[in-house]
């Protein structure tokens, strides 16, 4: 089994093989490795292109106040790509008098691009700003981790965390464990294929939305929002705006707002192929609005799948709105709602709206601030919703939620909304040299399958597909993983039993030198029909070595 964990990581492009590395350290010297600014870095590329390797800066955990342009330059590929990384505290990047504008910028022709662990402030118009509309060369194969958009301000309507225009797909851009603070808008995309995974979106109860997606095409590949928490909209304004023509995959997003109506989708002019699809999502409205409405000018729906929904609107006779809030052309329950509809479903696609939905309260532990979005012991939607996200009718692809927002594991019968109760790895033990540290496992949806820890000096991250493995590709990763510590890893590879659990040691040397050192361990679990082969990865445990 060793093997076929290192069969997996070797076969993922990582940061760090054969790669050119730099600092962005302002408290350091200029230098051949080191530059005081961002902007100093960018510069650097054009002088080291075409690029042979990936390129790495580290940036100090400090604040740069400057506009991080990310560049264009020859070179550069799915191998070659351009991390700005931080470790420890996030770097800061404060939009200066120079470009107040914007935090980071992508000009057009900009792809490769990774950017982890910043917060982004300052600015007066969009933490990260993409304008390709009158250029089909826009931001592509980007990931954004674990940056956070937040201007500072709670009054200033007119600001976006991240305004994406685009009339050519995004390709493949990714915002993971991202958050989007903006008392205008937390984030506005016209343009496609571009997936938020893990985000928070918070509308500092002023933004006119927390969530405006616009697709302007009728065959670009699908946007995907999965495992988000969306809050505190203007209570006048509504949480998510779906206005698009088609092209949406929209799933296991949890959304607690007070507005005149949570969830607005408009699938203007869809196809069933091209329809957007929501699913296993939680819809609260704590106003007087509505959880979803479905805007139409010919009294019929238009095409979208939405079901296994959970929709909650305690101070509102209309969960369900059809139409316009001033003249509605329906508004009441879910129960009502299924009744009004047979007649009035576009043909060709879903027989109805809403089948398996639910009309109940949720059951989170808060679903007022502070927030904790995860399910309770009693909640109504454990194990009712569906893991067969995309209906036969569409033409979407690659819509596994294969984990939630903390990055448990999914599998099994799935729970509805961005948190699922399923995996765990808890460490038990002093972390003291010469004694031990246990690694319970659980992985409730994998029973009898089989299993591998690994533990490394860093979070990495180690990408798999479009999930994150939080490990650093080490040495010490990869002499967990190769067996040949028994004395140290002890199984590290083996068989979750009949109810999903098992245990690994790590014995820890009686040596004082080891005093301080942090370790970080996760586990994942095998399933040839899953993608790359990974059921589920576990959340990453660490512990400092005392």
């Amino acid at each position: 089994m060793r093997f076929l964990m290192l069969s997996v990581l070797l076969s993922l492009p990582l940061t760090g093989q054969g790669s050119q590395n730099f600092t962005v350290d302002p408290s350091q010297p200029p230098s051949a490795t080191n530059f005081q600014t961002l902007t100093a870095a960018t510069g650097h590329l054009r002088t080291i292109a075409p690029l042979t390797g990936p390129v790495v800066f580290n940036v100090a955990s400090t604040v740069f106040n400057e506009t991080l342009v990310l560049t264009s330059v020859s070179g550069l590929s799915s191998v070659n790509t351009v991390s700005f990384v931080a470790s420890g505290a996030p770097a800061v990047i404060r939009a200066s008098a120079a470009e107040p504008e914007f935090g980071i910028r992508a000009p057009s022709g900009v792809r490769f691009y990774r950017v982890r662990n910043f917060k982004v402030t300052g600015y007066i118009r969009a933490g990260l700003y993409v304008d390709a509309r009158s250029n089909s060369s826009t931001l592509s194969d980007s990931i954004f981790d674990r940056v956070e958009f937040d201007d500072g301000s709670t009054a200033w309507p007119f600001i976006r965390g991240v305004e994406m225009f685009g009339n050519e797909p995004m390709e493949r851009n990714l915002f993971v464990d991202c958050a989007f603070r903006a008392a205008g808008a937390p984030f506005e995309l016209l343009g496609y294929d571009v997936t938020l995974n893990r985000c928070e979106f918070d509308g500092k109860g002023t933004a006119s939305s927390l969530l405006e997606i616009s697709a302007p095409s009728f065959t670009g590949p699908f946007n995907r929002i999965t495992n988000c928490f969306l809050h505190d909209c203007d209570p006048a304004g509504d949480g998510i705006l779906l206005h698009t023509f088609n092209q949406l995959l929209f799933h296991n997003t949890t959304i607690v707002d007070t507005a005149g109506s949570a969830l607005v989708v408009r699938p203007l002019n869809a196809t069933w192929s091209r329809a957007p699809v929501c699913k296993n999502n939680i819809i609260v409205n704590h106003g007087v609005g509505s959880a979803i409405r479905y805007t139409t000018t010919s009294g019929d729906l238009w095409e979208c799948t939405a079901d296994y929904n959970c929709i909650h609107a305690p101070n509102s006779v209309r969960a369900i709105l059809v139409g316009s809030v001033s003249l509605p052309l329906y508004a009441g329950s879910l129960a009502n709602f299924l009744l009004w509809q047979p007649s009035r479903v576009q043909s060709g696609g879903a027989l109805a709206y809403g089948a398996n939905s639910i009309e109940a309260n949720p059951g989170l532990v808060r679903d007022r601030a502070p927030y904790d979005i995860h399910l309770t012991a009693s909640s109504p939607l454990i194990d009712r919703g569906t893991l067969q996200l995309i209906p036969a009718y569409s033409q979407a692809t690659a819509a596994a939620v294969v984990d939630d927002f903390e990055g448990d594991g999914r599998s099994g019968a799935a729970d509805i909304g961005a948190d699922e109760v399923a995996t765990s790895l808890t460490l038990v033990g002093s972390g003291l040299v010469g004694t031990s540290m246990r690694l319970d496992l659980a992985a409730q949806f994998d029973p009898g399958r089989r299993y591998q820890v690994a533990t490394s000096l860093g979070t990495g991250p180690i990408i798999i597909g479009t999930r994150f493995l939080r490990l650093n590709f080490d040495s010490l990763l990869l002499l967990s993983v190769s067996g040949l510590a028994p004395g140290v890893f002890g199984a590290y590879a083996g068989t979750l039993d009949a109810s999903g659990r098992s245990s690994a040691t790590i014995e820890i040397p009686d040596d004082a030198g080891l005093r301080g050192v942090r370790l970080f361990s996760a586990f994942i679990t095998f399933d040839a029909a899953a993608p790359e082969g990974v059921s589920t990865i576990s959340p990453t445990r660490d512990f400092a070595i005392g």
